[in-house]
């Protein structure tokens, strides 16, 4: 998931990018769904390709994309290594905790002690 060019995995790439910059947006809640969910627009980078993704995550955290639509190929893959999203979440599932108390942090890493509750 992608807001701008300012993201780190994007800044390599910013200058090669720009002709893209007005597909990129921030996140942004679309809706709720009748049993405490929030429906999310976002733009999501698969391989080389951009897209405008719907997500649905639940009240109890599970995440699940709706629909894709293809917005753009970029012009070169991202560069890696990018810091991965495991060593930012902390502050989402703290920001989290008062919508879903029982959200459970991922263990992607299989580190000790992430997955308990939050």
């Amino acid at each position: 998931m992608v807001e701008g060019l300012d993201d780190p995995p994007l800044v390599s790439l910013r200058s090669a990018l720009a002709p893209l910059a007005s597909l990129f947006a921030p996140a942004t809640l679309e809706d709720r769904d009748d049993r405490g969910g929030y429906l999310y627009s976002v733009r999501v980078i698969y391989g080389r390709n951009l897209f405008r993704a719907s997500f649905l995550v639940s009240a109890t955290g599970v995440v699940e994309m709706l629909d894709d639509e293809p917005l753009a190929e970029l012009p070169q893959p991202l560069q890696r290594p990018f810091e991965p999203l495991a060593a930012r979440e902390r502050p989402l599932f703290d920001g989290l905790s008062g919508v879903a108390p029982g959200l459970k942090r991922p263990n992607p890493l299989g580190a000790p002690g992430v997955g308990k509750t939050a």
